[in-house]
């Protein structure tokens, strides 16, 4: 496929849109997303410590956990959905080459 030459910045800029550079972001989104979700859990449960003394600031704490957890997930089944559309795309666009 002639769209795997391009590299990150020629498909960045590529005006034709005939490379996608969703999928190559991915990895990067994704790292993004844990570094943010820990960073808010963190936050949370200092700043509940803090407020609302060492009962809350447990909770908040147990609860920073699980909201990390759903929000990782949350974060990796958007993005393989994201990577599985892009993927359907390059597929049919080969499937329409070999027609051709």
């Amino acid at each position: 496929m002639e769209d795997r030459e391009y590299g990150f910045w020629e498909a960045l800029f590529d005006f034709s849109f005939s490379k996608f550079v969703t999928v190559e972001l991915v990895r990067v989104l994704y790292v993004l997303a844990i570094i943010l979700a820990a960073l808010a859990g963190v936050a949370s449960a200092v700043g509940a410590f803090f407020n609302y003394g060492i009962l809350m600031g447990i909770f908040s704490a147990a609860m920073a956990v699980v909201g990390f957890v759903l929000v990782v997930l949350m974060a990796r089944v958007w993005l393989e959905i994201f990577v599985v559309l892009f993927r359907i795309a390059d597929y049919t666009r080969e499937i329409a080459e070999k027609q051709d």
